[in-house]
């Protein structure tokens, strides 16, 4: 696979997972380990594989989305669990 193809993969992959940087460096990094792997003969990558190289290349960032609760008639039950709240 061509490293621009695996550049695409691994976008898709940061899009899917929450909490991954987002940044072309992120991309980068991440597109290169995977390049990486497969020049080193790997040709399954596993989930604890991914795990390990996204805090060793420090990857990971903070949530992906906050979540935000709008009550408009009455208060929001769940409003404490939410990152914000507007009543």
């Amino acid at each position: 696979m061509a490293v621009c193809g695996l550049r695409s993969a691994v976008c898709g992959l940061r899009s899917a997972v929450c909490g991954l940087r987002n940044d072309s460096h992120a991309v980068e990094e991440g597109a290169n380990w995977v390049a990486q792997q497969v020049r080193n003969g790997h040709r399954t990558i596993t989930l604890d594989m991914v795990k390990a190289a996204v805090d060793a290349l420090v990857l990971r960032t903070g949530p992906a989305h906050a979540i935000l609760s709008i009550a408009t008639l009455k208060p929001d039950p769940l409003a404490d669990e939410a990152d914000h709240a507007i009543n």
